[in-house]
Formats: C-alpha cells, sequence, structure tokens
C-alpha cells in the first residue's frame, strides 16, 4: 500500500513540473507578458518613435578674414509635422560683423543694427552701425507651402578681430503645428576662427568700409 502512494505521488509532481513548463512556453502565444527585449529595461513601457517636429542647424567656413564676407546658411528640417507658423532668430556676436545682408527671399528678413564706436590704431574712432540679430517669420493660417528642408542665409563682413580669434553664434526656433501646439529647437554653437587679411594701406589712420580685404585695415 506504501508503495503505491509513493508511485502515485510521485507521477503527481512529475505532472505538476511538466504542466509548468508547458505553460511557461505557452504565455507568449497566449498574450501574456514574455521575456524583456532586449532593448527593453524590465518595467518600463515599449519604446516609442520619437515626436515629430523640426530641427534648425547652422554652418558657415570655419576661417574668415578681417574685411571678408561670410555667409551663414540656416537649415531648417522637418520630420513630419504640419507646421503654419515658424519664427527664426540668430543672435549675432558682439562687435564682430558689419554690412549684414539677407540672401534669402523667403520669411520676411530682417536685421537689427546696434551702432558702436570702433577704435583705429592712431586713437581715432569711427561709428560703426553693426547688425546685432537676424530673423525670419513665416505665417500662414494653413499649412506652409515650403518644402523642407528649408535653408535660410545671410552674409556679413568681418570687422577687426585680434589674429587667431573665435567668435560664435547660436539660431533658435519656435513653431506652431496645424493643431496650434508650440515647438522649440535651438541649433549647435558655431564656433568660427579670424584671421589677418593681407591689404595694403590707402592712407594713414584710413578705415575702410568697402567690401575689399582691407575693411579692418589701419595704420
Amino acid at each position: 500500500m506504501m508503495a503505491k502512494l509513493m508511485i502515485s505521488h510521485k507521477l503527481f509532481r512529475n505532472l505538476f513540473v511538466i504542466a509548468a513548463i508547458v505553460t511557461f512556453l505557452w504565455l507568449p502565444v497566449l498574450g501574456a507578458p514574455g521575456p524583456a527585449k532586449a532593448h527593453q529595461q524590465v518595467g518600463l513601457p515599449p519604446l516609442r518613435p520619437l515626436q515629430a517636429g523640426l530641427l534648425i542647424s547652422q554652418s558657415a567656413a570655419t576661417t574668415v578674414y578681417n574685411g571678408d564676407w561670410i555667409t551663414y546658411t540656416l537649415t531648417i528640417a522637418n520630420s513630419g509635422v504640419s507646421v503654419k507658423e515658424i519664427y527664426v532668430e540668430d543672435q549675432l556676436p558682439a562687435g564682430v560683423l558689419a554690412n549684414a545682408q539677407c540672401l534669402t527671399e523667403v520669411g520676411n528678413c530682417s536685421i537689427e543694427y546696434d551702432t558702436t564706436s570702433v577704435t583705429v590704431r592712431n586713437g581715432g574712432t569711427v561709428q560703426v552701425s553693426q547688425p546685432t540679430r537676424v530673423t525670419w517669420n513665416f505665417v500662414s493660417a494653413s499649412p506652409l507651402p515650403h518644402a523642407f528642408p528649408l535653408s535660410l542665409r545671410f552674409r556679413a563682413q568681418v570687422l577687426c578681430q585680434p589674429v587667431g580669434s573665435q567668435f560664435s553664434n547660436q539660431a533658435t526656433m519656435t513653431y506652431k503645428d496645424t493643431g496650434n501646439n508650440l515647438g522649440f529647437a535651438i541649433s549647435d554653437p558655431l564656433f568660427l576662427d579670424t584671421a589677418v587679411a593681407q591689404a595694403p594701406i590707402a592712407q594713414q589712420g584710413h578705415f575702410s568700409m568697402s567690401s575689399a580685404p582691407e575693411l579692418c585695415t589701419k595704420s
């Protein structure tokens, strides 16, 4: 009798183990949570794609010469959002640039100036109107018709800068999609290096604001 009870108990235990193994293997198929995937941590929700939006970047020549024109290009990329308003602002470095010009006709490009006194080497000073900010503004009641990526360009001349000096600027952007949701983006800082242009001195104490390389030539 005791032998029969031991056999029944052993058989029941084996059946229980088999049932547990089968249940573990079939849980993912039946819809229950299975083991976490390699890219998903236990206890966290499944990974989801990033929200669509706009991004802005900026580029220019990495090395410029005093008096030369430097062209900035701002690029707006769209990852799938329908927008009706975009406002872009590029805050320019103080005391570095002059004679800024918009090169992109779209977006109502506007340049703000500030008057600064520049001291030349002979001790005299000249008043120079320097650009401080460039802006673009796109507004529409319906989705903007512009194709992306959208390029915005402007240029300016480099004022007298010390040899090997570095200056930077950064563009910011706010936008509104067709659902009236607001978005914001900022470009990485753009760092540029300057060098002195070799140009003849036209006359002693002369400070030229022409487009020639002697923009910053001083006696």
